[in-house]
């Protein structure tokens, strides 16, 4: 059901990025989310003009974090999904036990 509301790819690279305990690099986001670099960049480049995630320079290395606009949004995105977890498995019909076959 989610996937009728929300890109699947640039969710997860967002979710990811609520991890502030990591050094998120789009290398790494692109392996975490399974996705191509380039894409991994591209969205980056997207939700930064939207003011979700920053940028910051270590060395020649850039590392993105999200901003309190995009955490905020995480938040939210997290909490949606988790809804959607929960309407799809009440919505499965159950499977009949074996001492009822």
């Amino acid at each position: 059901m989610k996937s009728t509301f929300i890109k699947a790819k640039p969710a997860s690279i967002v979710l990811l990025l609520k991890d502030t305990n990591q050094v998120w690099y789009p290398s790494k986001l692109a392996r975490g989310a399974n996705c191509s670099y380039v894409y991994v960049v591209s969205v980056l480049q997207k939700l930064s003009k939207f003011g979700v995630v920053a940028a910051e320079k270590k060395g020649k290395q850039k590392y993105y974090r999200l901003t309190e606009k995009g955490l905020q949004l995480a938040l939210l995105l997290d909490e949606f999904v988790k809804r959607c977890d929960s309407i799809s498995a009440e919505a499965k019909p159950s499977q009949p036990s074996a001492q009822q076959q």
